[in-house]
């Protein structure tokens, strides 16, 4: 469970503050707001939401009990976080490390291909 002090702050670190977009509009899309800072605290803030992060009292993503509130098998979750999260990925060896990060079924290697996905550009991009 991420709280929202830990989301406003996590927001303030990747360049946009929360609750207060530059106009009506929001925020634009794409590669105007990412730079070398602020793409890596969104490569941060991705990890501490996927492993936990006791600072901000992040504790670590269950991918086991998402899997199974969706009726996934757990050594399936990580065809369906690829589904769910970017639809499709089109570079077969980026589908591969996800597929074979999550392969065993086990929570961290759920998380690990879950923090693949959070990390493709594809994700970063959308």
């Amino acid at each position: 469970r991420v709280t929202l002090p830990a989301t406003a702050s996590a927001c303030a670190r990747q360049g946009q503050e929360l609750f207060a977009p530059p106009s009506v509009s929001g925020w634009a899309g794409g590669t105007s707001w990412i730079n070398s800072g602020t793409l890596l605290e969104r490569l941060n803030w991705a990890s501490d939401v996927v492993w936990g992060n006791p600072d901000f009292g992040i504790a670590p993503y269950d991918p086991i009990a998402w899997a199974e509130r969706h009726g996934v098998k757990p050594t399936e979750a990580a065809e369906a976080f690829i589904e769910v999260v970017l639809q499709r990925v089109e570079a077969p060896e980026a589908r591969k490390l996800i597929v074979d990060a999550g392969r065993a079924g086990t929570p961290d290697g759920l998380r690990m291909a879950l923090q693949r996905v959070l990390h493709s550009p594809k994700f970063q991009l959308a």
